[in-house]
């Protein structure tokens, strides 16, 4: 006889991480430590409560409330550096709770018609193997299911259910699904950070967003004019600011943005009638300010994060195989000089574009790799649109000539004035 089936009152989020668990056990668990660090204070953030929380060989155990948990369920979805989440409860590791739990989740989970199995894990010192207790909770499953009157049949690949057992020293966990976050990635560490230009495109997001999953802390620059608009852009401060946002949400607390007025120096190029020659100015005067700021701002200690000082290790640009001027250029950077979409079609970048806008409701239950999207457009033909154009080629070939003839003390000093009369605003993100 069918009875009605009380749905799983899930109490906890068992996390796994991915590219951590590659590394010696002296850094995973430096790593580990920083990740559920991380975590804990994007929660506090959030306004959510954690009741309990602990690391495990391979896991995070987060305990909440029972009406916490749709939200933290949406909040776990966007913690760079996990790999797949898990809504779950837990009992004692004795047998007779295990097949309480089994008899539970068959009764509120597996339907009349569903094909579903078992999969365990166990530590070594329990009694039974994990094939064993797949056989045993398979049985508990069948028998439950004919005294409910279903018809249900095991299925080893593809199963419309799974349960999942995992037998820990102190407790065994049970849960039905595995939920990717949206980017995996390496957990977000202080001693990795960099600043970004941020020129009024788009891509620029984009580039942050490719650094901040490999674990850098991301400092916007803006350059824009007194009008208040991203120089040489169309768009306003206030808009660069909201994809600012987009990136901030992903760190726990507001991060430092770097303003330069370049008014000044948009008056300095307009006097200047050679188009070649203002565009290698301009492309020259990017990489300056850039280069200059990252030493200023480390010789003065000016960025916090988490109430340290931080020591910029890089740059970051968004430019592409198109903008050889100033890839060119990059290479006389002091400072590292990184560019992570460089390689990447217009079609990949907008991948990640679209995966960025995506709302809490709207995300795709799949990770994000860049050898995916490399992957889904492997036909050859977006890569024909990102080839240097050859007038820009023929450019840089006389690059050191313009610049010993234009590059004057007149426009460095204007250069070092920008830098120095730089500004500083703290940008706040939010999940929900």
């Amino acid at each position: 006889m069918n009875e009605a089936a009380s749905p799983i009152q899930y109490n906890l989020i068992i996390c796994r991480y991915n590219e951590i668990g590659l590394k010696s056990r002296k850094v995973r668990s430096r790593m580990e430590q920083r990740l559920v660090s991380h975590i804990k204070k994007i929660c506090q953030r959030e306004n959510l409560s954690i009741v309990h929380a602990q690391r495990e060989w391979g896991r995070f155990i987060f305990e909440f409330s029972l009406e916490n948990m749709p939200k933290a369920l949406k909040i776990f979805k966007y913690i760079i550096g996990l790999h797949s989440f898990s809504p779950a409860i837990s009992v004692d590791c004795s047998n007779s709770s295990i097949i309480e739990k089994v008899k539970d989740f068959a009764t509120a989970d597996i339907k009349s018609g569903d094909s579903f199995v078992i999969r365990a894990r166990r530590v070594k010192s329990h009694p039974k193997t994990s094939l064993e207790i797949e056989r045993e909770m398979g049985e508990v499953v069948l028998d439950t299911a004919a005294k409910l009157g279903r018809e249900i049949f095991v299925k080893m690949k593809n199963p419309t259910k799974t349960i999942y057992i995992e037998v820990r020293e102190a407790a065994t966990y049970f849960f039905s699904k595995k939920i990717n976050t949206i980017w995996g990635g390496n957990p977000i560490e202080i001693d990795k950070p960099v600043i970004a230009l941020w020129r009024g495109d788009f891509n620029d997001t984009v580039a942050a967003q490719l650094m901040l999953r490999r674990g850098s802390i991301i400092f916007p620059i803006i350059f824009f004019d007194e009008k208040n608009q991203l120089f040489n852009s169309h768009k306003t401060m206030s808009s660069a600011i909201e994809e600012i946002k987009l990136i901030a949400k992903y760190l726990p607390e507001p991060i430092t943005v770097l303003q330069l007025d370049l008014h000044s120096l948009g008056e300095y190029l307009n006097q200047i009638s050679d188009e070649a020659v203002k565009n290698i100015l301009l492309a020259y005067s990017t990489m300056y300010l850039l280069d200059n700021l990252g030493k200023e701002v480390n010789f003065n200690r000016e960025l916090r994060f988490n109430s340290k000082d931080l020591w910029i290790k890089g740059i970051l640009t968004s430019f592409r195989l198109t903008d050889s001027l100033y890839c060119a250029l990059g290479q006389n950077l002091t400072i590292p000089h990184f560019m992570p979409i460089i390689g990447l079609s217009n079609e990949m970048i907008q991948d990640v574009q679209i995966r960025l806008n995506m709302t809490s409701s709207q995300t795709q239950n799949d990770e994000f790799t860049v050898a995916d999207i490399v992957l889904n457009h492997q036909n050859g033909d977006s890569f024909s649109k990102i080839k240097p154009e050859s007038h820009q080629i023929s450019i840089i070939k006389d690059v050191k000539l313009i610049l010993e003839k234009n590059v004057s003390s007149e426009l460095i000093i204007l250069l070092d004035s920008i830098v120095n009369q730089r500004q500083k605003i703290l940008v706040q993100g939010s999940i929900l």
